[in-house]
């Protein structure tokens, strides 16, 4: 991601799954985690809390997840989802 830019990323629990188990274990590459949690924090990355319950309870992903910062996993409902894209 550039500096500056006020872009929002909606993010999937295959995203976080994908790169726990293939591209960047939190062992191999704890930054990938801490740059999600910055990210989380400036609400520059956003899910929703169904993430957790898709992950499987027990594993480190989970303990992540479960201590991600709040401002990451929204209630489905929260409208700072559905906001429209500005262009």
């Amino acid at each position: 991601m550039n500096e500056g830019t006020s872009d929002t990323f909606l993010l999937d629990t295959n995203v976080f799954i994908e790169a726990y188990r293939r591209y960047y274990a939190m062992d191999l590459c704890p930054g990938f985690w801490e740059c999600l949690e910055h990210y989380c924090q400036e609400t520059r990355l956003l899910s929703i809390d169904r993430v957790q319950d898709e992950i499987i309870e027990g594993d480190t992903l989970d303990e992540w997840v479960k201590q991600a910062p709040k401002s990451c996993l929204h209630p489905r409902r929260n409208r700072i989802l559905y906001r429209p894209l500005e262009r």
